[in-house]
């Protein structure tokens, strides 16, 4: 085992058993444990979703409580670390050790010291497939619109007013930052009479404004972890426009992304994506249907649901059911759909019917689709259920009572020696659940959604909110694509009274 795995076990085990009695120490010093608590689990959090920086800061507001903090200072030197910043590693570890003389940061620092002796810094590759402190992650749901929508299924997603110029028309979508463009072309030439654009055409080329949405977000990516995403025909290739650049097949999109001569893509890269689609003619698109998978999940658990019931209707609530599944015991499901946009219904016994949008490209083949589905609320109670897209990867739910944040990092709030609410689920890496159930409704609150990753504003992320009433039928409040930033507003509950805000915040 090399000197850097060794130091990561111990420290990793430190922390472990840190928790527990450095938080009670610390409680009995500043008489605020749970501040303690909430520090550590934001540390935590980010080392968790790798980003580092933001994971130090957190252990430094520790240390301006309790300097002689152990925990903190293994912490802020394993961060380091990471980060391939052995020296500044070694310095924290120094300066803990002279504070505190302890015996774990001594044999911390014995090990940093000979690894920075060995070689004296850290090189790129001791750090495994690092992205700026975010994780990689496809964004397949764009993937899959870019490769299956026609003009007429981004209508109905939503777009703003066509541009047409020089033969080509130009169309920004609302809830995806990325243009569209279509034109005349040897296997789509009645793609564009004038400036009005055919319904069944396919865009012959798509651009999307930042090229690290396509994977999670973040400054840049390499080619060794694009590699790692095993993703079909990836190469690097010499551009007419872009010099370099690296370009992949994926869901029916041909991907092309300026790159440096080493495969690195930054948010900055300029890039086309060719839907396959739009290079066939339309007789060649008939008679695809798409298989469309997923789970149907429990709000609270995170887990699948078995035997719920899974109804697809044409257009609405009360169009054809033009196909019936049921889950298997893991809450899994598999279907094959004609284009089109559906309505699932999804029911299960002491489950809240929900019902939710399908929309299938019109040359798309595959799709995810999971539906959360959360029990009956008890009387009191309201429960409030998240969920968003792949991009971005992390959101959070906040619920403030008298002052109280109910968050990740304070997951319960008490008043009385009674739980007054409590995050049932926190999810790290897309689509959700993350869910908040209040059990006394007699309490006011103001709730909202911080982007945690940080990347991309937060009006692409598709989220919407589901707020569950005793005997009610679900209140659902969709995310405006205008919002810009990292947190969003999305409504308060005063006096019995839920008032939707759907706001920047």
């Amino acid at each position: 085992m090399s000197n850097r795995n060794r130091i990561i076990l111990i420290i990793v085990a430190a922390l472990a058993i840190g928790v527990i009695g450095f938080s009670a120490y610390f409680g009995l010093k500043s008489g605020n444990s749970s501040s303690y608590k909430e520090h550590i689990a934001e540390a935590e959090k980010y080392i968790e979703y790798e980003d580092y920086e933001n994971a130090i800061l957190a252990y430094e507001r520790i240390l301006e409580k309790d300097p002689d903090n152990v925990d903190a200072y293994l912490g802020i030197a394993e961060c380091y670390a990471a980060l391939g910043d052995i020296e500044s590693a070694v310095g924290y570890l120094r300066q803990g050790y002279a504070r505190t003389r302890s015996a774990k940061l001594d044999l911390a620092l014995a090990e940093y010291e000979e690894e920075l002796d060995g070689s004296g810094t850290t090189s790129k590759d001791d750090v495994d497939n690092k992205q700026g402190g975010t994780t990689v992650l496809l964004n397949t749901d764009a993937f899959r619109m870019f490769g299956g929508n026609n003009y007429n299924d981004y209508l109905r997603s939503g777009i703003e007013s066509p541009v047409v110029s020089n033969q080509i028309a130009n169309v920004r979508l609302q809830h995806v930052d990325a243009t569209v463009h279509f034109t005349n072309t040897e296997t789509q030439p009645d793609a564009l009479d004038g400036t009005v654009i055919n319904g069944d055409s396919y865009p012959y080329l798509i651009e999307v404004d930042n090229a690290m949405s396509l994977f999670g977000g973040g400054y840049s990516i390499t080619y060794d972890v694009l590699s790692s995403l095993n993703l079909p025909d990836l190469r690097i290739v010499t551009h007419e426009l872009y010099g370099n650049a690296v370009t992949f097949n994926y869901s029916g999109c041909i991907v092309t992304i300026e790159s440096d001569s080493e495969g690195t893509v930054t948010f900055e890269s300029r890039n086309s994506i060719v839907p396959e689609a739009s290079l066939h003619a339309a007789s060649e698109l008939e008679d695809v249907k798409a298989s469309v998978t997923g789970h149907v999940i429990d709000a609270q658990t995170g887990e699948g649901v078995p035997y719920a019931s899974i109804a697809f209707h044409a257009d609405n609530q009360v169009g054809v059911v033009m196909e019936t599944v049921e889950t298997e015991s893991d809450g899994s499901y598999s279907v094959e759909l004609e284009p089109g946009f559906y309505i699932a219904e999804v029911s299960c016994d002491e489950y809240v019917t929900i019902y939710s949008e399908l929309d299938l490209g019109s040359a798309q083949t595959e799709e995810e689709k999971d539906f959360i589905i959360t029990k009956e609320t008890a009387e009191g109670e309201i429960r409030v259920v998240l969920e968003w897209g792949t991009y971005p990867n992390d959101l959070d739910s906040h619920m403030v009572i008298n002052g109280t944040d109910v968050y990740f990092a304070n997951k319960e709030f008490y008043s009385g020696g009674t739980l007054v609410a409590e995050l049932d689920h926190d999810d790290v890496d897309g689509v959700g659940p993350e869910t908040i159930t209040l059990h006394d409704s007699s309490f006011s609150f103001r709730y909202f959604i911080h982007n945690f990753s940080r990347t991309g504003d937060i009006g692409v992320s598709g989220a919407r909110v589901t707020i569950y009433l005793p005997g009610e039928s679900p209140i659902t409040v969709d995310i405006d694509s205008s919002i810009s930033g990292d947190y969003w507003n999305v409504f308060t509950y005063e006096n019995g009274q839920i008032n939707i805000q759907n706001s920047a915040g």
